[in-house]
């Protein structure tokens, strides 16, 4: 069995205070805050590590599977944050508009998504099973004609690392350190070299700074897709949940979502009091 990471003094603390409003995590702002709307200040840029991030080491494997040791609620619940921030770019929602099975089944893309993660993290990318999985994956995006050197390709690796570690923060109790997260950043790099994205920066400041840019292009846009996936989505996410618990399981899920991301999609936010439940019953299962 995989023994829980230790924990580890964030060194991320140094912009705590940037976030407006205060946290309920104490003296941290929220992930979100403290390194993708103020990281890119004069005063905070020199805090990223600006020499080309190693590749994947076996440290690395070893610090990415203790992070995922210490989640004790299903992954999906995480990836929901990750599947919306994705479809807020049109490329990808028309792609998954494209693919009958996953815009009329979320929960299917979810659980494949999660038993993908799954094999590569507790085997590697590199293994036998890492890398079976990974071409079963490259063939379901050869099928979709998905491009990997596509900067939405890359966008969807960084919901993937970024994007789930800030899902962690801000939805658990589990509160991943700095180290943590450039492990899984250079993890989801591997993955997505052996996937043929070989234009995804080693820099993890670079990676973080061309993906915001992507998205605030990407929100821009007038695009009207991504809010159709999104309600397609919706529509078919819920239908094997009695319909009397519907509204208050639709609820809980979308307030893993941050309501910047919900509401690019069209979708109104849950309201402050549905948020804290959720992130209660989170914080008590694990």
């Amino acid at each position: 069995m995989i023994q829980s990471a230790p924990q580890h003094t964030r060194a991320r603390t140094v912009v705590a205070n940037a976030d407006t409003g205060g946290s309920a995590r104490g003296a941290s702002a929220p992930y979100v805050s403290a390194w993708t709307r103020d990281l890119w200040t004069p005063e905070t840029r020199h805090q990223v590590p600006t020499a080309g991030t190693p590749p994947l080491s076996r440290e690395d494997l070893i610090t990415v599977q203790q992070l995922f040791s210490r989640i004790h609620v299903p992954w999906r619940l995480f990836l929901a944050h990750s599947l919306f921030q994705q479809i807020t770019i049109p490329e990808v929602a028309v792609a998954v508009s494209l693919s009958k099975r996953y815009a009329t089944n979320p929960k299917e893309r979810m659980e494949a998504t999660r038993t993908f993660l799954k094999t590569i993290i507790l085997d590697g990318p590199d293994s036998p099973t890492g890398e079976a999985a990974i071409k079963r994956v490259n063939e379901v995006h050869q099928e979709m004609g998905i491009d990997p050197l596509r900067p939405a390709f890359s966008f969807v690796l960084y919901t993937l690392s970024r994007g789930l570690t800030e899902s962690l923060a801000n939805n658990s109790s589990i509160d991943p350190t700095f180290e943590e997260e450039l492990a899984l950043f250079r993890f989801m790099r591997r993955v997505g070299e052996k996937m043929g994205a070989l234009n995804i920066p080693s820099n993890y400041g670079e990676f973080l700074e061309s993906s915001e840019r992507f998205k605030r292009e990407c929100w821009d846009s007038s695009s009207s897709e991504p809010r159709k996936v999104a309600q397609s989505l919706l529509d078919n996410a819920f239908l094997r949940i009695p319909s009397a618990l519907r509204p208050l399981v639709r609820g809980l899920v979308l307030s893993l979502v941050e309501p910047e991301t919900l509401k690019q999609l069209g979708i109104k936010p849950p309201s402050a009091l549905t948020r804290t439940i959720a992130r209660l019953a989170i914080h008590h299962l694990g």
